[in-house]
């Protein structure tokens, strides 16, 4: 992952770059989201997780309490009975519930 982001050139904004690739775990495994939380050192309550899987990407980073957010591009209007956004510039909007306290929707 390090080398597609470095080949990007967007590599270096990043403090931590964590794949399943070399730690040996992979989503939906809540193991990867552990391990990415000890190595930033933040707790999951302040974490969010934004993915386009609805269980990789939401249901297993919420099992380990991890804000998490199902980019849903196609808007199929499946009520999963998670979080769901059309598109990423949605995710500040989100941010702001979260730190508000308030319930994200």
């Amino acid at each position: 992952m390090r080398e597609l982001l470095e080949t990007l050139g967007i590599a270096s904004p990043f403090d931590l770059i964590l794949s399943s690739g070399t730690e040996g775990v992979a989503k939906p495994d809540p193991e990867i989201f552990r391990r990415a939380l000890r190595k930033i050192r933040v707790s999951p309550n302040r974490t969010l997780f934004v993915g386009d899987d609805l269980d990789n990407d939401v249901r297993a980073p919420q099992s380990v309490g991890l804000h998490a957010i199902w980019l849903n591009r196609l808007g199929s209007g499946v009520d999963a009975g998670v979080p769901e956004i059309l598109s990423l510039s949605e995710v500040p909007r989100i941010i702001r519930l979260i730190e508000a306290g308030a319930p994200v929707k």
